[in-house]
């Protein structure tokens, strides 16, 4: 089956058997790159039950409030919308999507303290604005850590931990021996176990653990959130964003949007500049 031939009922059967299949991330993303009809649709929606369960769990331990974490949440798959081309590994999609998802949380909080820091006086300010002890804090960090590894070590955990594979799934998808994502695992483990003590956490094993336990995010996800964003994402694609979302994702989605591209440029010229210091 050709990459850019994923059939709608190909897509069907996909929804009606579960979101590990023989439609790999590879091909929805070509299938939705594609063209914009009720085909592109199904292989986004495909996409966003595949992983969505992974990115609102982020959404909801990074952020706490459950209206922002479905806004952060809309707003990671909106991101994808218009930057699916740029994603070079795709098999890498579920941690591409992670490290959008901590992107859209860490502007989210700091909109939260900004609007704190405005509504309240100094005072209160200064303790509004003290990082908060306890298990939200925790995750918050475990994510942070995750995103800064390499991806070799960042896509088999978070196949495995945050979208609940088993370690035959898991390389299956990434197309590596089983001892190879063994092997990838525990170094990510044990990578996040040193920054995560240089924090001062001791927790890291613990939270990977309770990630890995399906969670209310997973359970509460359906097929018709994942086919509503499917259709959002599709207008998004050929118009404005405005009409389509509220106003704090959209300011989001730009932003994030804005800082990626920023990103790449950096990134550019980085490598332009050591090139020419070559010749």
């Amino acid at each position: 089956m050709g990459t850019s031939d994923v059939a709608l009922g190909e897509l069907t059967t996909l929804f009606q058997f579960g979101t590990v299949g023989d439609v790999d991330d590879n091909q929805l993303l070509d299938r939705f790159l594609s063209s914009r009809d009720s085909g592109a649709e199904a292989a986004f929606a495909a996409l966003v039950e595949r992983h969505g369960p992974m990115v609102l769990g982020i959404c909801r331990r990074r952020l706490g409030d459950p209206h922002d974490a479905q806004d952060a949440f809309q707003t990671t798959f909106l991101v994808l919308v218009k930057r699916a081309h740029s994603i070079r590994n795709q098999k890498s999609v579920a941690s591409w999507l992670f490290g959008v998802a901590c992107r859209v949380t860490a502007r989210a909080k700091r909109d939260e303290a900004r609007r704190i820091a405005k509504e309240r006086h100094a005072a209160k300010m200064l303790e509004a604005l003290k990082p908060v002890d306890g298990p939200l804090e925790s995750w918050s960090e475990l994510y942070e850590e995750v995103e800064r590894l390499p991806d070799k070590y960042r896509l088999p955990i978070v196949l495995h931990y945050f979208e609940h594979m088993s370690y035959e799934q898991v390389a299956k998808r990434v197309d590596c021996p089983l001892r190879t994502v063994q092997t990838r695992l525990a170094r990510g483990r044990e990578r996040l176990r040193s920054r995560l003590r240089r924090r001062g956490l001791e927790t890291s094993a613990g939270l990977l653990v309770a990630a890995q336990t399906k969670d209310v995010c997973s359970l509460e996800f359906s097929k018709a959130l994942a086919w509503k964003l499917a259709r959002d994402a599709s207008r998004f694609a050929s118009e404005s964003l405005s009409p389509l979302v509220s106003a704090k994702v959209a300011s989001w989605t730009s932003g994030v949007l804005r800082t990626m591209i920023m990103t790449k440029l950096v990134s550019a010229s980085v490598v332009a500049m050591a090139i020419g210091g070559l010749e």
